[in-house]
């Protein structure tokens, strides 16, 4: 009795595991692919800082009077941010399982 209840028990944590494995390695190709799109936005971006026009701020003025913004040094901080997430996300799932 004991004995088919621990293999009931190691064959549901198995399955639990697969399912978990599938889903990790699917988040992973979906962030994979979210990075690789976003990688050629950066490369788009840079091309246009450098295309952009050289500016001088006042360093008296209380705002910035620049008119041209660039976005890409966001990209990294914005990856390595989503990679603690999906790490976060799934020990805290993976924890949770060997807990039960």
């Amino acid at each position: 009795m004991l004995r088919d209840s621990f293999r009931r028990s190691a064959n549901r944590y198995a399955a639990n595991l697969m399912t978990i494995l599938a889903r990790i390695d699917s988040d992973c190709k979906s962030l994979r692919s979210y990075f690789n799109k976003f990688l050629e936005v950066l490369q788009q971006a840079r091309a246009e800082d450098r295309a952009a026009p050289v500016e001088a701020l006042d360093a008296g003025a209380s705002e910035s009077l620049a008119s041209y913004h660039s976005f890409s040094h966001f990209v990294k901080p914005d990856m390595i941010t989503n990679i603690y997430s999906l790490v976060d996300y799934w020990m805290r799932e993976i924890c949770g399982l060997h807990r039960r």
